[in-house]
């Protein structure tokens, strides 16, 4: 039985998953940080004036007990803070990156640019092109059809 592209899609995902895992895992193995937390810092790193972890949780589509768990330990790190623009809020603070969390984030950066440069180097830019923008439509459109099922349309293994 020849495999549907979805079986393809999703083997190649896992695939490409797991190997960057393993990558940032071996890459961060001296700070301590689990390869989930890359996510928060690199998104507070592109998000200057902060973000609150319901932006977070939206980003990273990380449950919110993950979201909050991840900022504590971040905060109790000294990699992040609270922006003191929001000291007062009890709820809706955003967080920010601290300097130390900024030089670790430039780090993070300058790996993100090694691996993709090693890993595309054989690749013309308009066949990466056609990649992204393809790979980009097949991820909207599963997330459109996650989000659309309701009981009367689910689909079915009959």
């Amino acid at each position: 039985m020849e495999s549907s592209i979805i079986d393809m899609f999703s083997v190649l995902i896992v695939q490409n998953h797991r190997s960057l895992q393993k990558l940032y895992s071996e890459a961060l193995a001296d700070t301590g940080l689990k390869i989930s937390y890359v996510a928060c810092l690199m998104i507070l790193r592109h998000n200057i004036g902060g973000c609150s972890a319901s932006d977070m949780r939206r980003a990273t589509c990380y449950d919110k007990a993950l979201i909050s768990r991840m900022l504590a330990e971040l905060t109790e790190r000294g990699l992040v803070c609270k922006n003191p623009e929001d000291e007062k809020k009890r709820r809706g603070a955003r967080f920010i990156l601290t300097d130390e969390g900024l030089t670790l984030t430039k780090s993070i950066d300058r790996l993100s640019h090694d691996i993709s440069e090693r890993i595309t180097r054989n690749i013309s830019k308009s066949e990466l092109e056609a990649f992204y923008l393809t790979g980009a439509q097949l991820t909207d459109n599963l997330k459109k059809l996650a989000e659309e099922q309701t009981k009367e349309d689910k689909i079915c293994l009959n």
